[in-house]
């Protein structure tokens, strides 16, 4: 894996932390607290934390829940330019290219 690309801005993120349990609480998820506590560390935001237990009903009520809470749209649009982030789309064609390829995606921009 390559590491760290200097050249490049940072762009901080907005993570949400979900924990699947059925024997734990919020107050005693170590690897929760952990992985928040890592991603604060890296300059980006933890933007939420749930434990829910291990059941695809209520894995998928959670992240349903949080999509909710975030439409798209929600802070207005905004036009993302691959030129902002330093990056060139001709290295996005080579390093998607494949998949592009395989199913048949029409790259925009590129």
């Amino acid at each position: 894996m390559p590491g760290i690309d200097d050249k490049r801005p940072f762009v901080p993120l907005k993570i949400a932390v979900l924990t699947v349990s059925d024997t734990r609480e919020l107050p005693e998820d170590k690897s929760g607290a952990t992985l928040a506590e890592r991603i604060e560390k890296a300059g980006h935001a933890v933007a939420a934390r749930a434990i829910v237990t291990d059941d695809v009903e209520n894995i998928r009520e959670q992240v349903r829940a949080w999509i909710a809470d975030n439409p798209q749209g929600k802070f207005g649009h905004h036009e993302y330019k691959l030129a902002q982030y330093g990056i060139e789309p001709a290295e996005l064609r080579e390093q998607f290219g494949r998949y592009l390829a395989r199913y048949n995606v029409e790259p925009e921009g590129l």
